[in-house]
C-alpha cells in the first residue's frame, strides 16, 4: 500500500455548536387544526380502541386535488393529537393525501400504542406526499415484528377520498419510538412491492429510536433515496440504519450499543456520515456482499468509540472519502484496523483520508490490490480524548418548545389591504414573535406585502403545498415580490405555498428580503419546494450565509459577492445538505458548497459553470433522463476553484482548456456511458487539476465496457497530490451544518421550512 502525504489545515470542529433550542417552536395547535379528541370522539385514555376514530379523522383529511372536503365549514389539513394514551388495534392508512399534517402536542405526552396482533405496521403512508407527522411516541407495546411508520407506495389509487402522488418531500420530525418496535421507520418498496417508484426526499428529524429488534429506519428499494436523517438518537437496536438498495445521509445522530452495526448497507450509491458520535457498539458502518461497483462512502466529523469489532467494512470497488473523524481501538483485542476493504474486481482500491484520529497504526487493511491511501495530518496508533456523549447530546438539535404567542388569524377571504393590516399589528409586537396565521385556503394578492424592516413575527400555513396558498391576482404588478421583506430581520415561514404550479412562469418573484447582508447574518432554509427558474439567488452578498437543507426541488441557484467577496474578504455563502445543485452559478468571488443530493431531470448540462468563485459538490448524483454520452458537466471560464467529489456523472466532462485561473479537483467520480471521460482533457490545458479516483462505465458493444474501467489519474498545470489537495478540500471541511439560533436583532436572522413556490421567476432572493 502507497501513501501519499498532502498538508491540510485541521477545519473541522464539532464543539463549536451550542447547546440549548434554537428559534424553532411549536405553536400549535392553531384555530384551523382538527382535535381528534374534540371532532371525532377518539378517548386517548389508554383503555379504550381509538383506531376508528383515528381512521376516520385520517379519512376525513380534505384532498384538494380531487375537491374532497374542501368547503370551509368541512375543510382541514392538520389533524392533532392532543396529549393522552391512543390504542389502536390494526394499521392506520394514510392513504393518497397531500400536503397533510399528523401532529400530537408533545411526545412525551400523546402515545399510539399498538394493542393488535404481532407483525403489522401502525401507520401506512401509501401515495401520500409533502406530509407531516411529528411530535408522537409511537409505542409498539413489546408485539414482534411491528413496523411504526411505514412510507410504503403500495397502490395508485384515486376514489371519492384520495388521489395518490408520488410519495416525496415527506417529514418525520420529534418521534419517539419504543415498545421494542421491529422497524421504527420503513420506508420504500422491494422489486415486486408495491409501486416500486418514489418513497423519496424523506427528512427525519429530532427522532428517538429505542431497542428497536430490526433496526431504528429501515429503507429497501431502488428508488427510496434522498433520506436525509438530522439529529436523531439510536439506542440499543439491531441496527440504526439499514438501507436495502436505496440512499441516505446522516447528519449530527448519535448511536450506542447496536447490536450488530449502526449503519448497515447493501448497494447504495452514495451514502454519508457527517457530524455522528457512536459508542459502544458492535460496528458503525457495514456493507453487505463484494462487488465492482465504486460505491461512495463518505465519513467526516464521526467519533466511533469502543466498537466490538473492525468499526468500518467495505466490500466494493474501493473509493472512500475520511474527513476529520476520530476513531477508537476496538474492544475484540484481535483487531488491527479501522477499515477493512476489498473486493474481487480490478481496478484501484483507493481512500482520501485527511485529519483523522485513528488509534491503530495500520488503520486501512486492504484485502485488494493496488492500494493507495492519500494521506495527510492523519494520527495513527494514538488515543485520543473526545467529547463526552453527554456533552455530544448538547450539540444536538432539540425538539421545538411548545410556546404561547400571539396569534393573528387571516379570515377567508381576506383582502391584502386586511392581510397588510394584519402584517402592521404584527409588527407593533416586536419581540414577541406573534404569528400570522393563513388557515386552509387561497389568499390572492393585488400588491406585495410589506414587511417593514427590524420585524419579529411568523408567517405560518396549515401545509407545504395546497393547503395555505397565497396567489397572485391577475392585477399583481410584474416584477415584484408578493412578499417584500425589509431587512435586517427575525422572519420565519413555515407550511405555506406561495404562487400556482401551471409550469407557466408569471414574471414576478416569490419571496424577496432586502438589505439581508449583516455581518452574523444567517438564513436557513429547509424543505424548498419549487418550479421557479432560480431557487435562491443572493445578490452582492458580504456575509449572509445561506444554508439550504433537504431540497431536492429547488433547482438554479445563484450567489454573487459584493465588493468584501470580490476583494477575497467577507463570510458569506452558500451551504446545502441535501439542497439541489443543478443550475448553480456563482460569481464575483462567491462560494457554494453542496452535499449530499440526487438530481435528475431533462437539463442536458445541470453543472455549467463560467464566474468568478469557489464551488464545491460533494456526494451527488447526476442523472439527466436522456442517459448517453453526451456532455453533462461543463466547465467554461472560471476563476476559482472548483472540486467535484463522491459523484456518479452520467455523461461527458468538457472543459475549457484556456482556463489559467482554474483549479479543478475531481475525486472519485464514477462516470456512466463514457469510456474515456478525460478524453476532453487537452494537453494544451493551462489551468491546474487533479483528476483522482475516477472510474467510468460505458454500454455499447465495446468489450471493455463489459467491466467497470479504472481511469489512471491525471494531474495538468503543475498540480501535485499535495498542497493543491489541502487547497481543494478546505471548503468541503470547513462547511458544517449550522443550527438555527438567536442573534441580536439588528442582524438577519431568517427560518424558513416547507414551503413550496410556484410559478415564479425567483422564489427566494437577499440581496445586500
Amino acid at each position: 500500500m502507497k501513501r501519499i502525504y498532502i498538508l491540510l489545515l485541521a477545519l473541522y470542529s464539532l464543539s463549536k455548536v451550542t447547546p440549548g433550542y434554537g428559534q424553532e417552536e411549536f405553536v400549535g395547535p392553531l384555530p384551523g387544526w382538527c382535535n381528534v379528541k374534540a371532532k371525532y370522539g377518539a378517548k386517548g385514555n389508554g383503555k379504550e380502541d381509538d383506531t376508528k376514530a383515528l381512521q376516520q379523522a385520517l379519512d376525513d383529511l380534505s384532498q384538494p386535488l380531487i375537491g374532497y372536503r374542501m368547503r370551509k365549514e368541512e375543510r382541514f389539513m392538520v389533524l392533532f393529537l392532543p396529549a393522552g394514551t391512543y390504542n389502536i388495534s390494526s394499521t392506520l392508512v394514510l392513504k393518497g393525501k397531500i400536503g397533510v399534517s399528523i401532529i400530537g402536542q408533545d411526545p412525551a405526552a400523546t402515545i399510539i400504542r399498538w394493542t393488535g396482533p404481532n407483525t403489522g405496521t401502525m401507520l401506512l403512508a401509501t401515495g401520500t406526499a409533502y406530509c407531516k407527522i411529528a411530535r408522537l411516541t409511537w409505542n409498539a407495546n413489546n408485539r414482534p415484528g411491528i413496523e411504526a411508520i411505514g412510507v410504503h407506495w403500495k397502490q395508485r389509487v384515486t376514489d371519492k377520498i384520495s388521489q395518490s402522488s408520488a410519495p416525496t418531500s415527506i417529514e418525520i420530525a420529534d418521534n419517539i419510538f419504543t415498545g421494542n418496535c421491529s422497524v421504527g421507520i420503513g420506508g420504500g418498496t422491494s422489486a415486486g412491492e408495491g409501486v416500486g417508484a418514489m418513497d423519496s426526499e424523506i427528512s427525519i428529524r429530532r427522532c428517538q429510536f429505542l431497542s428497536c429488534a430490526m433496526a431504528g429506519i429501515y429503507i429497501t428499494g431502488f428508488n427510496a433515496l434522498d433520506y436525509w436523517i438530522w439529529d436523531c438518537q439510536f439506542i440499543d437496536c439491531l441496527d440504526g440504519i439499514n438501507s436495502k438498495y436505496g440512499n441516505y445521509h446522516v447528519y449530527r445522530s448519535y448511536f450506542r450499543g447496536s447490536k450488530q452495526v449502526d449503519l448497515h448497507n447493501t448497494s447504495g450509491y452514495y451514502i454519508s456520515a457527517r457530524g455522528c458520535y457512536s459508542e459502544g457498539s458492535r460496528a458503525f458502518c457495514y456493507d453487505e456482499g463484494y462487488s465492482t461497483n465504486p460505491f461512495k462512502r463518505i465519513f467526516q466529523g464521526n467519533t466511533i468509540l469502543s466498537p466490538a469489532i473492525t468499526p468500518i467494512a467495505y466490500f466494493s470497488l474501493t473509493k472512500m472519502t475520511f474527513l476529520d473523524n476520530k476513531i477508537g481501538i476496538a474492544r475484540d483485542s484481535s483487531i488491527q484496523s479501522s477499515v477493512n476493504t476489498g473486493s474481487w474486481g480490478p481496478g484501484n482500491y483507493e481512500v482520501l483520508s485527511v485529519n483523522n484520529m485513528y488509534s491503530y497504526k495500520s488503520p486501512f487493511r486492504f484485502t485488494s490490490q493496488p492500494s493507495m491511501v492519500y494521506t495527510n495530518e492523519d494520527k495513527y496508533g494514538v488515543a485520543f480524548k473526545p467529547i463526552g456523549s453527554k456533552a455530544f447530546l448538547q450539540t444536538l438539535d432539540l425538539m421545538p418548545k411548545s410556546t404561547r404567542r400571539k396569534i393573528l388569524v387571516i379570515a377567508d377571504g381576506a383582502s391584502t389591504q386586511k392581510i397588510q393590516e394584519t402584517i402592521n399589528e404584527a409588527y407593533k409586537l416586536k419581540g414577541q414573535r406573534p404569528v400570522i396565521y393563513f388557515p386552509s385556503g387561497k389568499f390572492y394578492l393585488d400588491r406585495p406585502l410589506i414587511i417593514p424592516a427590524n420585524a419579529d413575527m411568523q408567517i405560518v400555513g396549515d401545509g407545504q403545498i395546497d393547503a395555505s396558498i397565497l396567489q397572485a391576482s391577475p392585477s399583481f404588478p410584474k416584477g415584484k415580490a408578493l412578499l417584500s421583506i425589509m431587512g435586517p430581520s427575525q422572519v420565519v415561514i413555515q407550511d405555506i405555498q406561495i404562487g400556482q404550479f401551471t409550469n407557466v412562469m408569471s414574471g414576478i418573484d416569490a419571496i424577496a428580503f432586502d438589505n439581508a447582508d449583516q455581518p452574523e447574518g444567517a438564513a436557513y432554509i429547509d424543505q424548498l419546494y419549487t418550479n421557479a427558474r432560480r431557487s435562491i439567488f443572493g445578490e452582492g452578498l458580504d456575509y449572509l450565509r445561506i444554508q439550504e437543507t433537504n431540497s431536492f426541488f429547488s433547482d438554479g441557484k445563484r450567489i454573487t459577492g459584493g465588493k468584501l467577496l470580490q476583494a477575497g474578504k467577507g463570510s458569506a455563502g452558500l451551504f446545502c445538505f441535501g439542497g439541489q445543485f443543478a443550475g448553480l452559478s456563482v460569481d464575483n468571488g462567491a462560494k457554494a458548497v453542496m452535499k449530499d443530493c440526487w438530481w435528475e431531470g431533462d437539463m442536458r448540462k445541470p453543472l455549467l459553470f463560467n464566474g468568478i468563485g469557489n464551488i464545491t459538490i460533494d456526494g451527488a448524483m447526476v442523472a439527466p433522463r436522456s442517459a448517453d454520452s453526451n456532455t453533462t458537466a461543463a466547465i467554461g471560464k472560471f476563476s476559482g476553484k472548483i472540486c467535484l467529489a463522491n459523484m456518479y456523472l452520467q455523461g461527458g466532462l468538457e472543459i475549457q482548456p484556456d482556463n489559467p485561473l482554474l483549479n479543478l479537483l475531481i475525486w472519485n467520480v464514477h462516470f456512466y456511458h463514457k469510456l474515456n471521460p478525460l478524453a476532453t482533457v487537452s494537453a494544451k490545458a493551462n489551468y491546474k487539476a487533479a483528476f483522482m479516483g475516477i472510474t467510468s462505465q460505458c454500454f455499447t458493444a465495446d468489450p471493455k465496457c463489459n467491466n467497470i474501467f479504472t481511469i489512471a489519474n491525471v494531474f495538468t498545470g503543475g498540480a501535485k497530490a499535495d498542497n493543491f489537495l489541502s487547497s481543494m478540500l478546505a471548503e468541503d471541511r470547513s462547511a458544517i451544518p449550522a443550527r438555527f439560533t438567536q442573534r441580536a436583532a439588528a442582524i438577519s436572522n431568517v427560518y424558513i421550512s416547507r414551503i413550496s413556490i410556484g410559478d415564479c421567476n425567483t422564489a427566494i432572493r437577499f440581496s445586500k
